[in-house]
C-alpha cells in the first residue's frame, strides 16, 4: 500500500487479484487500457468588473475528478531580497466536499493537501513558467502579487494533474490592470479605461501522473512466475488505493522535461521511465492545446 492521496483502508485480496487480472489483459475497471487517460474538459471564465474583482477561473475535469483554480492580483511591496520581482503564490485546498476522506478544518494543512500542493507548486514555480520580473511596477516599491487558489471539487483520482492544468489555465487566461509610471506617480487604470494585460508566461509545464503497481511474489519459491511492475496512466481514486507508488512527469508541449516527482516504490527500469516520458509528452501537447484554445 503506498501513496494514495486519501486515507483509505487496504483492499481485500480478492479486489487486488481482480485488479491484477485486469492489468494482465491490458484493461481497467472503467474500460480504458493502461496508457489511456480519461476525457479532459476545460472551462474558462473571467471577471473584470473592477480592480478588486479582477480574476480568472479555470475548471478542469478528468472524468469525475474536478478542480477549480482562481487567479487574482494586488499591488504589494516586493520581498527585500527580490526587489525587481513580483510574487506568485499558489495554495491548494482539499475540502470534505471533494471526498469523505478529507478532514474538515484541515483543508490546506493536511498531508494530502501539502502533497498535492507541493507537486503543483514545484511544477509551476520551479520550472519558472511565469515571468515574475514582468510583474515589477517600481523596483523596491511596488510589484504585482499574483495569487492562484486551487480548489479540489471532486476527488476521483489524479488530483495533481487536474490541479496543475487548472492552475496553468487560470494563469494563462488572467488579465491584470494596465499600469503607467510617470516620475514618482503610479497610475493603475480601471479595466474599462484601458485593456487589461495578460501575464507573461514562458511555457506550460504540465503534470502527467502514472500509477505504479508491483504484483506480489508467488508463495511458492519454485514458481517461475516473477513479480511484474505495471504502469498505468491517469489512475482513478480506486486504482490509487492499491498503487505501490506514483510517478509524475512535469513536461511542457515542447517535450522539455521540467522535473520528475516519484512517491513510493517500486523502482522503475529505464524502459519504463522512457515509456512514461513518451506518454507524458503526448498528453502535455493535448492538454496545452485545451488551454490555448
Amino acid at each position: 500500500m503506498a501513496s494514495s492521496i486519501a486515507n483509505v483502508n487496504m483492499l481485500s485480496n480478492n479486489e487486488r487479484n481482480f485488479f491484477e487480472a485486469l492489468l494482465e489483459r491490458n484493461i481497467r475497471a472503467d474500460g480504458r487500457n493502461k496508457t489511456e487517460a480519461r476525457k479532459v474538459n476545460v472551462e474558462f471564465r473571467r471577471t473584470t468588473k473592477s480592480l478588486k474583482q479582477c480574476n480568472s477561473h479555470c475548471q478542469v475535469s478528468f472524468g469525475e475528478t474536478k478542480a477549480l483554480a482562481v487567479v487574482s492580483c494586488e499591488v504589494v511591496e516586493p520581498y527585500p531580497d527580490r526587489q525587481t520581482e513580483g510574487i506568485l503564490s499558489i495554495s491548494t485546498t482539499l475540502s470534505p466536499m471533494a471526498s469523505q476522506h478529507f478532514e474538515f478544518g484541515k483543508q490546506s494543512n493536511s498531508p494530502q493537501a501539502i502533497k498535492v500542493g507541493s507537486a503543483i507548486e514545484q511544477a509551476i514555480r520551479e520550472s519558472k513558467a511565469l515571468d515574475v520580473e514582468a510583474l515589477c511596477i517600481v523596483a523596491g516599491s511596488k510589484v504585482w502579487s499574483i495569487r492562484c487558489d486551487v480548489h479540489i471539487l471532486n476527488h476521483c483520482g489524479n488530483l495533481v494533474d487536474a490541479g496543475c492544468l487548472a492552475a496553468l489555465g487560470a494563469l494563462a487566461h488572467f488579465r491584470r490592470p494596465e499600469v503607467s509610471v510617470v516620475g514618482d506617480v503610479v497610475t493603475i487604470y480601471e479595466l474599462d479605461e484601458r485593456e487589461p494585460v495578460p501575464l507573461s508566461i514562458h511555457h506550460l509545464p504540465l503534470c502527467v501522473s502514472f500509477g505504479l503497481y508491483r504484483t506480489k511474489s508467488p508463495s511458492n519459491s519454485d514458481s517461475p512466475k516473477k513479480p511484474q511492475v505495471y504502469v498505468i496512466t491517469d489512475p482513478t481514486d480506486r486504482e490509487e488505493e492499491i498503487m505501490n507508488g506514483m510517478l509524475t512527469v512535469v513536461v511542457n508541449p515542447h517535450g522539455e522535461i521540467c522535473s520528475l516527482i516519484k512517491q513510493g516504490w517500486p523502482p522503475l527500469s529505464i524502459d519504463d521511465l522512457d515509456f512514461c516520458i513518451s506518454i507524458a509528452t503526448e498528453k502535455s501537447k493535448e492538454w496545452a492545446a485545451l488551454i490555448k484554445s
